[in-house]
């Protein structure tokens, strides 16, 4: 079992390793070259190069630090909305229920649809695409968090700290939100992951980020009108999208998939 976490832990460090790599690779990443297009895997071209000669490895680096940024950008913007919402509702009864029939109201709508409705009207950027998830994504975490934090306002040293003349406010963010940490982190787990995914397929369809930004699904889009000749533009990000989020799923404390199916969320 710790040779497992080990392992997680390693091949993340090795990804934000190949992403922070980009740095160093920016020229590589833009620069074309069209005498050098659709070049298999070599010493030069790790990954091969792409239709128009870029150097493919150093655009899947500037890739995945895109879809790096934008996902903590995501689970920063849920998590930080989906922590006022329950503080809010745990604060005073009568903003609970709207709040939570707003969240039911969001949660029932088409994830996918509500996100590339919101980056047609906003258009294409970091800010839009962070924008559409957090809408996607906070409905879900905030129920969770405020599941787990009516819990906790049960329990005795909370009504104790009431009884001691604490103000409500004062014991809601000191005493029982910390008390809500667990919940927090599998929920920023879950978001960061789907996050990297949701971002990818918006930019597959052409809703994400702009076609000048290195982005995995603008590579996976691109290498339809030439997967039969060149399969590394295919294989390469496909495969980054599936060790990312494989790692990212095994690094969850307690499983991701069984936290988000708990029956106090």
């Amino acid at each position: 079992m710790k040779m497992g976490r080990c392992l997680t832990w390693v091949v993340l460090a090795l990804l934000l390793l190949f992403a922070l790599s980009s740095f160093l690779t920016v020229e590589a990443a833009s620069a074309l070259h069209l005498d050098d297009r659709l070049l298999h895997p070599s010493m030069q071209h790790p990954f091969g190069t792409d239709s128009l000669g870029r150097d493919l490895s150093a655009r899947c680096a500037g890739a995945l630090l895109n879809s790096v940024i934008c996902a903590l950008s995501v689970t920063l913007s849920s998590t930080g909305l989906a922590m006022v919402i329950a503080f809010l509702g745990l604060y005073t009864k009568y903003l609970d229920g709207p709040l939570m029939r707003l969240c039911d109201a969001m949660k029932a709508l088409p994830s996918t649809l509500l996100a590339v409705l919101m980056m047609v009207v906003m258009g294409p950027g970091l800010l839009s695409i962070t924008a559409a998830l957090a809408a996607v994504f906070t409905p879900q975490c905030a129920r969770a968090i405020r599941g787990r934090a009516r819990a906790v306002m049960k329990e005795g040293y909370v009504e104790a700290s009431m009884a001691m003349g604490l103000g409500r406010a004062h014991v809601i963010s000191h005493t029982v939100l910390p008390h809500c940490q667990g919940v927090m982190l599998t929920q920023a787990l879950f978001i960061f992951s789907s996050s990297i995914l949701a971002e990818a397929g918006l930019s597959f369809i052409g809703a994400g980020l702009p076609a000048d930004v290195p982005s995995l699904g603008g590579i996976l889009n691109e290498a339809r009108g030439v997967m039969h000749q060149a399969w590394w533009m295919l294989f390469f990000p496909s495969m980054i999208l599936l060790v990312l989020t494989w790692a990212l799923h095994s690094a969850s404390p307690a499983g991701l998939g069984s936290s988000w199916r708990r029956k106090d969320i």
